[in-house]
């Protein structure tokens, strides 16, 4: 003997019939009002439905037409802050911006430049990583004052062999004349070309390097960026 066993869910608005394979179709709160207008009609008249289940699927059809009003509700509320999302940040194109970053791109032995910014005086070593996490060279940049600073490496391990192309990180550790850890930003600092989107979400594009625009630490105009310092990569490590 089969059994088959029908489901109503609310949470879904799905109704199922199971008779060892299942069919799944949209059942909406037109249909339940009818399903339930129905029932009441074909209902045996020498046992009517009882008033603590008739008010319960009343209960269930309220409950049915909350859910669907919340859905429509979220769903202009996406909207909304898709479109403000767009609106917020075009306002940065053509503007300098330093956001947090701690991205580096290896394409044809070539680097892009690592970028930090220190609050105070301080000793910097920039440890550089693979993919994996693996560091694969350390930088001694020396003792620096306070402010932005652009690294360039010269895409090559502790060995001085030349590593892989792809995408690599960084991590800053600086220390004052005491020892003692000092607040250190890497970011990236550029102008902004335009937005795109990747899942749903806005990023700022600088050339062909994407920024979210969650990192933003400094918005200037071009001609009041922030100045940026050089140090080379001179092979020295720790």
């Amino acid at each position: 003997m089969t059994t088959s066993i029908n489901t109503w869910s609310v949470n879904s608005g799905v109704y199922s019939n199971s008779n060892n394979t299942t069919n799944t179709n949209s059942l909406g709160q037109d249909d339940f009002l009818k399903l339930l207008i129905t029932q009441m009609k074909n209902q045996d008249p020498l046992s009517p439905m009882e008033g603590t289940d008739f008010t319960a699927q009343l209960a269930q059809f309220s409950s049915l037409e909350e859910l669907f009003g919340i859905g429509d509700s979220l769903e202009e509320m996406l909207s909304v802050q898709t479109n403000q999302g767009t609106s917020d940040i075009g306002y940065l194109l053509g503007k300098m911006i330093v956001a947090e970053d701690d991205s580096l791109t290896v394409n044809g032995g070539l680097s892009t430049s690592a970028n930090f910014t220190i609050e105070e005086n301080a000793t910097v070593q920039i440890g550089i990583f693979d993919s994996f996490g693996m560091e694969v060279k350390t930088i001694n940049a020396g003792s620096l004052d306070a402010g932005t600073y652009s690294v360039g490496w010269d895409a090559r391990d502790s060995a001085g062999s030349p590593v892989a192309d792809g995408t690599y990180s960084y991590e800053v550790t600086a220390k004052n004349s005491a020892g003692i850890p000092v607040s250190a930003y890497t970011v990236v600092t550029g102008e902004v070309t335009g937005v795109t989107y990747e899942y749903g979400a806005p990023y700022l594009l600088l050339g062909d390097r994407m920024v979210s625009s969650g990192s933003i630490l400094e918005v200037h105009m071009p001609q009041t960026a922030t100045d940026t310092a050089t140090v080379t990569d001179t092979g020295a490590e720790s």
